[in-house]
């Protein structure tokens, strides 16, 4: 029986996809409260690849008996030249300088084109109003805040310039730190896990080069279905 030469497929074969994902495992740790001094936490990676997309999991609870507003969160994630605002005071306005006055455990994942969108606004997304509090914790899929702007002033309005995508190119391999900080006082929130998960830059190879390859697959083909004597 006759086989089809591995080389024919293999060029087919013109890309690699690498992904990590890792996890901080559980954490209970206290986010302290009305200071900006904040919670540090860090996970090492050791795969190195060119990054190609970021998503981060978060994962906040209120302790038991005691209460906590997300309005008051800010929260980046830092690796090597890069930084992405996940949360920076969600739902302040001028006219609402506290953000907003959710009770509620936060239990999500960020990427830069998630459908729920902006998390800033979420509560339009969640109850269609921005007046209408939660009635559970906030879950699902965000897109970060994005707001590079010092929290005491952040508003809505500001432009989103640092969403996951700054880590786009950089190494994957080395250390990745969140930072989260609750900046009014009142009420305290705690970190229970975190995670990333980072995917390769894949190269979108030239027409021209589909086209060779294609065109060599073929003639291998055409060699291995023609009879022998």
């Amino acid at each position: 029986m006759r086989t089809l030469p591995f080389l024919t497929f293999s060029l087919l074969a013109l890309t690699t996809q690498a992904a990590v994902v890792i996890n901080s495992g559980t954490l209970g740790t206290p986010i302290p409260d009305d200071t900006d001094t904040g919670l540090v936490h860090s996970l090492a990676v050791a795969d190195s690849f060119s990054v190609g997309s970021v998503s981060v999991s978060l994962n906040l609870s209120v302790p038991g008996g005691d209460y906590g507003w997300t309005g008051d969160l800010y929260a980046y994630l830092q690796h090597g030249a890069g930084l992405s605002v996940l949360l920076n005071r969600p739902g302040r306005t001028d006219g609402a300088p506290l953000g907003y006055g959710d009770n509620q455990s936060i239990n999500v994942s960020f990427t830069d084109g998630a459908a729920n969108g902006d998390v800033h606004n979420y509560r339009l997304n969640v109850t269609g109003s921005d007046v209408i509090p939660l009635t559970g914790p906030l879950t699902g899929a965000w897109q970060p805040d994005g707001r590079a702007t010092d929290p005491a002033i952040s508003l809505t309005a500001d432009p989103r310039t640092a969403l996951l995508g700054q880590f786009n190119g950089l190494d994957s391999a080395g250390t990745w730190t969140l930072f989260l900080a609750d900046l009014s006082g009142g009420g305290r929130l705690q970190l229970d896990s975190w995670g990333v998960e980072l995917s390769a830059f894949t190269p979108v190879p030239e027409p021209e080069t589909v086209g060779c390859v294609a065109a060599v697959a073929l003639l291998g083909f055409a060699a291995w279905r023609r009879p022998r004597r």
